[in-house]
């Protein structure tokens, strides 16, 4: 569900056993009260356009299956959790506090998905300023339903919703009062609004509204009677349409028995000549996938109505639908043509192997993705591949998994060392544990107070597709400069926008959704934007608390509509010398163990203030005791460290155990790994957006008024990325 008010707030719903449940509440207050209605009307298109992609549907499907029987009732134990969620939460905040969709009037707000969001287990109207909610029903994520609901009242409809903040005058309203006389400035003012506000009405036409019957699952307090007649009226034509349904052929009700002949006798050549139509191709496999467990006869037979689908489809191996055995997965993949596919989908499987992954890349040369929901591939496995085997997913751009959901992981925690041996096992362990993946860390100057710093992490990464993702973060920021003064400041405050641009699709009608009806590349281009793919998470921190292992990105500026000469913006591509980051976690754990035996030894130093007391009992709090065993808790984000950097016994990682590079450099870099190199086109796009653009009329007039100009991002220099690394302070 979602919910919104003066300051929007968004829950969904979905049903979890026969009842609808709340699942998300998320908190969003518009810089404008008068831009509510329009910002909410707007929001929830967008929202919509997100669910009506199959591929983010599919994960939303994911979501809810695992959360089924896991809550009770509203209200009740065990409780939602609210962040039980994360990827309808991500993509609820990405539709509400950021239009990035419409180049004409860009908006970016929000301070990070977890300070939106709100308790899921409240009443309805619950929360602060809440004179207006917006409810989503995702039960159905491509088919969802949704209401406005203001001040107790019952379900209201787009029109109704807007009514409660602006009149609608009626079309014929205006041209009577134009007639006879002359336009006037109001006359063309009205005409706007009106204009406007029918826009926002029509872009959800077609979209089914709640009852109130169903908003009682979740509230029965709030909506305890029945749907008005009005209520009914208004809904009733959109529940009782029925679709109509072919009457299939004869032909089409005689594959079925026919396929189950053939796996009888083993001898498919009664069937030849529909292999060669592509929808009785389809009919045969699911006529094969209705078998459980699927029968070997049928692998050759799969395999050949596999090979012909893909044709159609774009690439797709889709081996969802029935449950293989391990090895005749093996026989499927080794049998279809390799070079076609481009996506494989494993949902439901329950017979693999981690292996897999990088058996597949061997196999099919094209391959970028694979869908892994729903199998009994763990967590822990995937995330162990990224740590320790991270070249088989060098030729992947996504790996659709649960692991890749997770937003905020837990603090790891480590027992302390007690003598150089397991100070060296503990450096060791720890340079170990982050992935090879890629962390966006942007920081934003600030005149006044300490700097704004947000991250955004992925485990693994291809490097074409994160720099795409970072050639339209720097176009976002270029293209809204271009149109009002005020986006750049929003812009870098908003801390969702690092996060989004590393896990949308570089492409998203690669896997058969094609949704572009565009006839030109920018229209196209936003399109493909509106209906984005969006593949996982990431998470709001490095996966490596000390910001060594993998690829970093980091981004200074201040985000104004005109930077001063000391806040010149710059960008950098950094790479860390793991092996010289060891060595100085050995250098620090050691120094961390001598800290702690001399505390040892003067406890009962009398002259010990009552100040140093009170911080070290403050301390011994923080310390976790299993069995009397210190632990050494290493926190997440990277400014919870294990200690206060610097230490003074340790000297601060050389200079020369970090390289910085920019985008060819880092090109270059990554193809050495064994990753692709990005194309040419991708680095040229890439350079282009770092550039400063067309300005606003308002940004020019102060530019001069303050004798300062816009500049474009340059790379920083060596020293300049020090601040990014924890080792070298």
């Amino acid at each position: 569900m979602t919910k919104d008010s003066n300051s929007t707030c968004s829950p969904f719903q979905f049903r979890q056993q026969q009842k609808h449940e709340i699942l998300l509440p998320l908190h969003h207050r518009p810089s404008q009260p008068e831009l509510l209605w329009p910002t909410t009307l707007s929001a929830v298109r967008r929202f919509i356009n997100l669910l009506q992609n199959p591929d983010n549907a599919e994960i939303i499907r994911d979501e809810l299956r695992r959360a089924q029987g896991k809550y009770g009732r509203q209200g009740r134990r065990p409780h939602v959790h609210a962040l039980g969620f994360p990827y309808a939460q991500y993509l609820l905040t990405q539709a509400w506090d950021m239009d990035l969709d419409h180049p004409e009037n860009p908006h970016a707000s929000g301070v990070g998905l977890e300070s939106d969001v709100i308790s899921p287990n409240g009443s309805c109207f619950g929360h602060d300023n809440d004179d207006g909610i917006t409810i989503i029903d995702v039960t159905d994520p491509v088919n969802p339903a949704f209401c406005h609901v203001r001040d107790g009242d019952g379900p209201l409809s787009p029109q109704q919703y807007v009514r409660q903040y602006h009149p609608i005058p009626p079309k014929e309203g205006i041209r009577a009062s134009e007639s006879g006389r002359d336009v006037t400035d109001k006359d063309e003012e009205d005409r706007f609004v009106l204009e406007d506000v029918l826009r926002h009405i029509a872009s959800l036409g077609g979209i089914p509204l709640l009852s109130r019957v169903v908003l009682a699952e979740v509230w029965p307090e709030e909506f305890a009677d029945g749907d008005t007649e009005e209520e009914e009226e208004l809904q009733g034509e959109q529940h009782n349409q029925h679709r109509s349904s072919a009457v299939p052929s004869l032909a089409d009700l005689a594959i079925g028995p026919a396929v189950d002949y053939c796996l009888r006798e083993n001898d498919w050549s009664g069937l030849e000549l529909f292999f060669g139509i592509p929808a009785k191709a389809t009919l045969i496999k699911q006529a094969l996938y209705s078998k459980r467990p699927f029968p070997d006869a049928g692998i050759v037979a799969l395999s050949r109505a596999l090979s012909l689908e893909m044709k159609k489809n774009g690439g797709v191996l889709d081996l969802v639908g029935t449950l293989f055995s391990l090895e005749q997965l093996r026989v499927l993949t080794a049998t279809v043509p390799a070079d076609i596919v481009r996506t494989v989908r494993l949902n439901g499987q329950q017979t693999l192997e981690p292996s897999i992954i990088g058996d597949l890349t061997n196999i099919f040369p094209n391959l970028i993705r694979i869908n892994l929901l729903d199998t009994n591939i763990s967590d822990e496995q995937i995330l162990d591949l990224c740590r320790n085997q991270p070249q088989a997913l060098y030729q992947l751009h996504h790996i659709i998994h649960p692991a890749f959901r997770i937003r905020t992981p837990p603090t790891r925690k480590f027992a302390m060392p007690s003598n150089v041996d397991e100070v060296k096992a503990l450096a060791e362990q720890l340079s170990n544990d982050g992935s090879h993946g890629f962390t966006f860390h942007q920081s934003r100057i600030h005149r006044i107070n300490n700097d704004d710093e947000t991250f955004a992490s992925i485990d693994f990464f291809h490097p074409e597709t994160v720099l795409a993702g970072l050639t339209r973060y720097f176009n976002f920021l270029k293209n809204g400069r271009e149109k009002t003064h005020r986006f750049t400041f929003a812009f870098g405050l908003c801390q969702h926008v690092p996060a989004m641009v590393l896990s949308y699709s570089l492409a998203p009608d690669l896997h058969g959704h094609t949704t572009s009806v565009a006839t030109d590349k920018a229209s196209e281009d936003r399109q493909h934007w509106l209906y984005r793919t969006v593949t996982g998470v990431p998470m709001s921190a490095s996966y490596d608390p000390f910001m060594a292992r993998g690829w970093l990105f980091v981004v200074r500026a201040a985000f104004y509509f005109y930077e001063g000469p000391e806040e010149i913006p710059k960008y950098a591509f950094v790479k860390i010398d793991e092996a010289a980051h060891k060595a100085w976690l050995v250098d620090l754990f050691s120094a961390l163990l001598e800290d702690r035996l001399a505390d040892q030894g003067n406890v009962d130093d009398s002259s010990e203030s009552e100040e140093e007391e009170e911080e070290e009992e403050e301390e011994e709090e923080e310390v976790q005791r299993d069995g009397g065993t210190r632990e050494l808790q290493v926190h997440r984000p990277s400014s919870r460290l294990p200690c206060s950097l610097p230490h003074p016994r340790v000297s601060a990682l050389s200079s020369d155990a970090w390289k910085v590079y920019d985008a060819r450099g880092f090109a270059d870099a990554v193809a050495k790994e064994g990753r692709p190199r990005p194309s040419e086109e991708a680095i040229a796009a890439f350079e282009e957006s770092l550039q400063v653009g067309k300005l606003s009329e308002m940004e020019k007039r102060l530019g001069a008024a303050f004798g300062v100009e816009a500049r474009p991002f340059t790379l920083m220099g060596h020293d300049e990325v020090k601040e990014f690394i924890p080792a070298s302070r």
